[in-house]
C-alpha cells in the first residue's frame, strides 16, 4: 500500500501557525488585542530580525466556557520554526499580560449538590 508523504517546506516555505489565547470576560478587548499584536510583532522581530515578514493577525474567536477566546496567527519562514516561535510568543505574552494586568482565565466548575434527607429527618448537604 502506498504511503502519503507531506512536504511542509515546499513549494513555499512561508507558513502560518495559530495560537489560541483566552482572556476573562471583563477584559477590555481593544487593550488585549493591542497588547497581543504588539507582543506578536516583537516576537517575530526577535525570531527573524528586521526581515520582511507578513503582519501577525489577532482576532476574537468565540465566547468560551471560562472567557473570551482569541486566535493569534503568526507567520513562520520554515515548518520547524513554529516550535521556537510558539515558545517565545507564549512566554512573552504571559509577561505582557502580567504587566498590563490582563487576566488569563482558568476553567472553573460549580458543582451543586442536591440536599438529601436521612431516614431520621436530618438534612444531608
Amino acid at each position: 500500500m502506498p504511503a502519503i508523504l507531506t512536504n511542509d517546506n515546499l513549494p513555499r516555505k512561508l507558513g502560518w501557525i495559530r495560537i489560541p489565547v483566552g482572556v476573562v470576560y471583563n477584559s477590555d478587548l481593544e487593550s488585549v488585542e493591542k497588547a497581543t499584536l504588539a507582543t506578536a510583532i516583537d516576537t517575530i522581530k526577535e525570531m527573524y530580525g528586521t526581515k520582511n515578514m507578513p503582519e501577525p493577525v489577532v482576532r476574537s474567536r468565540e465566547f468560551g466556557d471560562s472567557g473570551i477566546n482569541l486566535s493569534v496567527r503568526l507567520p513562520i519562514k520554515e515548518y520547524v520554526d513554529q516550535f521556537k516561535l510558539r515558545y517565545l510568543f507564549i512566554k512573552a505574552l504571559h509577561k505582557k499580560c502580567d504587566q498590563e494586568s490582563i487576566e488569563i482565565p482558568f476553567p472553573i466548575r460549580t458543582i451543586r449538590m442536591a440536599e438529601r434527607e436521612k431516614s431520621d429527618g436530618q438534612i444531608i448537604n
